[in-house]
């Protein structure tokens, strides 16, 4: 049977009153309580009734997620991690993919917001900010890189500190031009963010670097193999070309690698290869792939649990360190090649 409301409060030691209150959001609890009357529901199975707790609170028990392309699989350990929080807290997740377009973001954040969503968690960077601004302005909690103003700060400064070791072993290994490859708007958002610092902890470290769109513009999720082959062969193989690629997301990376692949261009023989973001293929391919990767999980949690606390349903969030970015050097970065 399913348990009930009286069987939580007496797992968690409680009365049913502390957990009604814990559990729909309405009334004061101690941090204490919510944590034995949310730990007691996870172990008993139990959920409150989402259209009970609608009805009580005026929420939709909803928690909105607009992610920039769901092919991209750095994407899944962060919904792990909202995932995780919602649940605990009785919400279900919606998901939405913007596929990298700014009208399908737009007209997904309007499906979400039909759905009268309780809040929205942005991954990534938007491609329509003023969108989801507006939304924000409406009063609807979001967590996103221009509400999460904090944790933003402490992830930045590590991921300063993770380029400059990264630029450091380029250094070390006679690396002195550096090609960033990426998609879309590359002076915008995150992709410019990282660009900016790449460009400038190489030039202190006597290296030259380059951005280069690819991939079509109609289809930028797409690059053409043959055509990323000749533009990648044109660019490793000319004068003074770039001795180590960097690819601006996981998404991208593949591409990238088939393009190497059919233009017959050696890793990390006649150039070097790492990529922002890490998965289980990344080290499985040959040569294994250099990364620059953070836990995503943790962030989100962490935003998760800031849009509960804005919302009246924590009292406190967790302490997270932010502090997560990685450089894990594998084979595909190595010495340039004597001429």
């Amino acid at each position: 049977m399913r348990p009930d409301i009286r069987q939580v409060a007496a797992e968690a030691g409680v009365s049913t009153a502390t957990v009604s209150r814990v559990l729909t959001g309405r009334g004061p609890a101690s941090a204490e309580a919510t944590r034995r009357v949310t730990a007691a529901a996870v172990r008993l199975g139990y959920s409150p009734s989402a259209s009970a707790s609608s009805l009580r609170t005026d929420r939709s028990m909803i928690i909105g997620v607009l992610v920039p392309n769901l092919a991209n699989p750095v994407v899944l350990p962060f919904l792990r991690g909202v995932e995780h929080v919602a649940q605990l807290h009785g919400y279900a997740v919606i998901v939405a993919d913007a596929q990298r377009s700014p009208e399908i973001e737009r007209r997904q954040l309007d499906r979400l917001s039909a759905q009268r969503i309780d809040a929205l968690v942005v991954a990534g960077q938007p491609r329509d900010p003023d969108h989801v601004r507006r939304l924000a302005e409406s009063g609807l909690p979001v967590a996103d890189a221009e509400h999460f103003t904090a944790q933003a700060t402490a992830m930045a400064t590590s991921l300063i500190a993770v380029v400059d070791q990264v630029c450091d072993h380029l250094a070390r290994f006679g690396h002195r031009h550096l090609a960033y490859l990426a998609q879309g708007r590359v002076a915008q958002g995150i992709s410019g963010a990282r660009w900016t610092l790449i460009e400038s902890a190489a030039a202190a470290r006597g290296i030259t670097a380059q951005r280069i769109l690819v991939g079509a513009p109609a289809d930028p999720d797409r690059p053409d193999g043959p055509g990323m082959a000749s533009l990648l062969d044109g660019l490793v193989r000319s004068p003074d070309g770039p001795t180590v690629l960097w690819s601006a997301s996981h998404a991208l990376a593949p591409h990238l690698l088939e393009g190497l692949a059919i233009a017959d261009i050696a890793i990390p023989g006649e150039c070097s290869f790492l990529t922002f973001g890490d998965s289980p293929w990344a080290p499985a391919y040959r040569p294994a792939i250099s990364v620059v990767t953070n836990d995503l999980g943790a962030v989100g949690r962490a935003m998760t649990e800031d849009l509960l606390h804005r919302l009246g349903l924590l009292e406190s969030v967790s302490t997270v360190s932010f502090d997560t970015d990685r450089y894990v050097a594998r084979a595909s970065v190595g010495p340039v090649a004597s001429s």
